[in-house]
């Protein structure tokens, strides 16, 4: 008895591989297979791209506290006594200030702090890769 298990194994090991292969090769097997790489794909990208996106959006954050706190100071040390002073300083952070966000803006930040890559617009990404490819064969 011993010996016709392994036997037995073999053949349903073979049975269920049959069927596995003859579901994938079906309509419904590369249309799952296709979702699941569609998926896979969605998620790839939101790990991929998320990171720089947020570190964007944070550097531009801290752009804008930092110009904050040296406008505040600026007021502070200045006020409405040295008014050309205080026209000269504010000036030179607010100009300091747009020269980093056109920097950002070129480096691809886009004035939004929604994240761009949510599953739902990664989903179309990958949609988007199968239908280009499919256009050009």
């Amino acid at each position: 008895m011993g010996c016709c298990f392994p036997e037995r194994r073999a053949e349903n090991c073979k049975f269920w591989l049959r069927k596995l292969i003859t579901f994938l090769c079906s309509q419904v097997g590369v249309g799952s297979i296709l979702c699941g790489y569609t998926i896979l794909g969605a998620t790839v990208f939101i790990a991929i791209e998320s990171p720089t996106e947020s570190r964007r959006l944070l550097e531009v954050w801290s752009l804008r506290r930092q110009v904050v706190g040296e406008l505040w100071n600026v007021t502070q040390n200045y006020n409405l006594i040295h008014a050309e002073k205080w026209e000269e300083e504010v000036e030179r952070t607010v100009v300091n200030f747009q020269s980093s966000i056109v920097r950002e803006i070129r480096l691809g930040f886009d004035g939004s702090s929604d994240p761009i890559w949510t599953f739902p617009a990664a989903l179309m990404y990958s949609l988007s890769v199968y239908t280009t490819i499919g256009m050009m064969t």
